[in-house]
Formats: C-alpha cells, sequence, structure tokens
C-alpha cells in the first residue's frame, strides 16, 4: 500500500509539474503576443503622426519656395563691368532692378585688363552704385 501511494503522489507531482510548466509557457505566450502588438500599435501611432504633419511640413517647404524664389530673382549675376557700373543703350543698369526685388548684396564679376588707377576708379564707381540703389556690393576682379 505504501509503495502505491507513493507511484500515486510521484504521478500527481509530475501531471502537476507539467500542468504548471504549461500554464507558464501559456502565459510567457500571451505575453510575448500583447508585447507584439503593443509594439504595431506604437508603430501606427508614429505613422499616423508623421501623416498628419505633412500638411505642415508641405505649407513649411512652401513658405521656403516662396523666399528662395524671391531671392533667386532678386539675384542677378552680371559678368562684365559694362553693363553693371557702365550702362548703356543695350546694357541698362541692373542694380536699381535689383535693389527694388529686394537684393541686399550685388556681386559683380570682372576679368576686364589692369590698367594703373584701375582699382581706385572701380572703388569709387562701386561707391557710388552703392549709394544710389542703398545695396551692398561685391566687386571680383579675376585678372590682374
Amino acid at each position: 500500500m505504501g509503495l502505491s501511494i507513493l507511484a500515486g503522489l510521484l504521478t500527481f507531482l509530475i501531471v502537476a509539474g507539467v500542468l504548471v510548466y504549461v500554464v507558464i509557457i501559456y502565459n510567457e505566450l500571451v505575453r510575448l503576443r500583447n508585447d507584439n502588438d503593443r509594439a504595431w500599435a506604437n508603430i501606427d501611432v508614429l505613422l499616423k503622426q508623421r501623416h498628419d504633419e505633412i500638411p505642415n511640413l508641405v505649407e513649411t517647404v512652401k513658405g521656403y519656395l516662396q523666399h528662395e524664389q524671391q531671392t533667386l530673382l532678386a539675384f542677378r549675376e552680371d559678368i562684365g563691368v559694362t553693363s553693371a557700373l557702365f550702362p548703356t543703350k543695350n546694357c541698362p543698369p541692373i542694380q536699381a532692378a535689383c535693389a527694388a526685388a529686394g537684393a541686399e548684396l550685388i556681386v559683380n564679376i570682372n576679368g576686364s585688363p589692369y590698367h594703373m588707377g584701375k582699382g581706385r576708379e572701380r572703388q569709387r564707381l562701386l561707391a557710388n552704385r552703392a549709394r544710389e540703389n542703398h545695396v551692398a556690393f561685391a566687386y571680383v576682379n579675376m585678372v590682374g
């Protein structure tokens, strides 16, 4: 009788142990499923937030585009001193147009030959044009 009780008790403990193990595994699987669902829900929330921000981003880009377009329209690269400093009938002065369009700096790239006193002459001309149009000039002489 003692041996059968011991065998029954051992069988009960083995069955109870297997049952506890199955419950633990089941709970772990449920926890993993919940973690997975929560992770996907977080991704959905982030995607929705990004989707909601798209109109704001588009408006910001439009604002920058308008600013950059105004800046590019106001900027005119003028190569050669003739059209920038010495306007003629065929080459009207561009300083006033650039200043009116909002330019704050006009860059004059020059490649004309050098002669004595040319630096002082250009400096005087640029100072006059800057005063007339209320803009800054940058004079770049590529030769001499």
